[in-house]
């Protein structure tokens, strides 16, 4: 018997909206945390994840005490989940394959012969079984600003950028699923402004 077992992936729903353009000039910018970020090792984690995939589409962070173009803000949690049952296939042979035969035949005359042979037919294949399962489903969401820095110094915030990633699974740590999230979030950044998309990545690590 065996059974199909898919690799761990993470399903994002992206959706951005946003006044950027796509263009070969560099922009600089700053990380400014929100409040409960600063000093957290687990958001600095995220923010070298998020600086190296914003690096990637030019994007400078500034790292003297200069004004940079861009403030990134950037939140995210997990709710608490629900249960979810249900039950896998297993599929296996369910029919055909080699078996063997035998046995002894009389004749006319009063004697005995016995013979042996074996009998192949085409294997079949189909479900055999299955397995029941019940998993907690969490709901799971990635927010990231950018916003203009000289637009904004009147008191009046400028979002520039404005992007959500939402996915739900059975893991409750926003650890292991934050980082494929983020992959999600800056595939095609900065996206078609106001459209959704679905994203399927493996497991980042």
């Amino acid at each position: 018997q065996f059974m199909f077992i898919g690799c761990a992936h993470v399903v994002s729903h992206v959706i951005s909206f946003h006044e950027l353009t796509s263009n070969a000039s560099s922009h600089t910018y700053k990380f400014m945390p929100l409040e409960g970020q600063k000093g957290s090792l687990e958001y600095e984690v995220y923010t070298k994840r998020i600086s190296n995939k914003l690096e990637s589409y030019n994007y400078i962070l500034e790292k003297e005490n200069i004004a940079p173009e861009y403030l990134v803000l950037f939140s995210y949690g997990i709710g608490d989940g629900g249960t979810i049952a249900g039950s896998m296939p297993i599929y296996g042979q369910t029919g055909g394959g080699t078996s063997f035969t035998s046995g002894s035949v009389s004749s006319s005359s009063g004697g005995f012969a016995s013979y042996s042979g074996t009998i192949y037919s085409m294997p079949t294949f189909g479900q055999v079984g299955s397995i029941p399962y019940s998993v907690r489903q969490h709901d799971r969401v990635l927010n990231l600003k950018i916003v203009s820095y000289k637009e904004s110094l009147d008191g009046n915030v400028k979002v520039v950028y404005e992007g959500r990633v939402k996915s739900s699974g059975s893991s409750g740590e926003i650890a292991v699923v934050l980082p494929s999230m983020i992959e999600a979030l800056f595939k095609d950044f900065p996206g078609h402004s106001g459209k959704t998309k679905t994203i399927t990545t493996e497991m980042v690590k």
